[in-house]
């Protein structure tokens, strides 16, 4: 995954979390959160991290705090009002949604949850979910919540305008069910559409609000959140590292010593880069 925090890029990478400077390139590594799968930042700039072995916090003194242990927590977000919602899902079990008051656990004990009813149908769980600093993909409407929709989930899983994609290139008429979207500083979207049976091809997809440029993307899985950079364009983490697009180019960094290293790969270019599986991005 990838979060972006002002100047700083958070990227879950396999061999830990690493904390970007976009302005020098220059990182920190977290070698002991090697096992990070969803990545939030809070209204308060602190990075939430959950992944395979609980939840733990990054606060604003550089220290880290663990909200759970031993619990894999994956899917969960921050509402307008600063609490924490988690979700559950499996596969012969209804969802739940768990909401925590604020963000602070008490001094004894665990938190309390409060559920609230889901009405399911059909509905792709992955571009369903998102936290509110992403776009995403919903694929039905026919979702609700009993209670006050102040959910992240509820309020950011906008749906973009129909988008008249070039079929002829391998890409759906509609937006592809996708939950990689991102927003840039100019205002405009990026996301990455899925490969399936039919379309067995993955695309980098720009979309300015009039007209849409589909770039092939071949450069590995996608399997991270498109992030917005400080500047126009986009990061995009896949199977093969790091990279970069401007929407005209594609840039791949590698990762040396504690600094990163671009690498510009041309988007029209049919030959892999050189890849960094060490470092590959969930």
């Amino acid at each position: 995954d990838l979060a972006v925090d002002g100047e700083w890029l958070w990227v879950a990478a396999s061999q830990g979390l690493v904390r970007l400077n976009q302005r020098t390139l220059t990182y920190e590594m977290f070698p002991h959160l090697n096992s990070v799968y969803t990545l939030l930042v809070d209204d308060q700039g602190r990075l939430w991290v959950g992944g395979r072995h609980g939840l733990v916090r990054y606060d604003d003194d550089g220290s880290w705090t663990v909200i759970y242990a031993g619990k894999m927590t994956t899917t969960f977000g921050l509402d307008a009002d600063g609490n924490l919602w988690r979700f559950t899902l499996y596969s012969r079990v209804p969802p739940a949604a768990y909401r925590f008051q604020g963000q602070e656990p008490p001094a004894s004990g665990d938190w309390e949850p409060k559920d609230i009813n889901v009405e399911w149908t059909s509905v792709e769980w992955q571009s369903f979910w998102s936290n509110c600093a992403n776009w995403r993909f919903k694929v039905s409407d026919t979702v609700k919540y009993s209670s006050p929709a102040g959910c992240a989930a509820a309020h950011s899983c906008a749906r973009l305008p129909p988008l008249e994609l070039p079929v002829e290139r391998g890409i759906r008429a509609s937006p592809p069910h996708s939950r990689l979207i991102a927003e840039d500083a100019d205002g405009a979207y990026w996301f990455v559409s899925l490969s399936s049976y039919y379309y067995p091809y993955q695309f980098l997809i720009h979309y300015d609000g009039e007209s849409v440029q589909a770039i092939p993307w071949l450069y590995g899985s996608v399997y991270a959140t498109v992030a917005a950079g400080m500047k126009r364009g986009v990061w995009i983490g896949s199977e093969e590292g790091l990279f970069y697009s401007d929407g005209q180019t594609i840039e791949q960094y590698l990762f040396d010593s504690q600094r990163l290293v671009p690498l510009k790969v041309s988007h029209k270019s049919k030959s892999h880069p050189q890849t960094d599986e060490s470092l590959a991005i969930w």
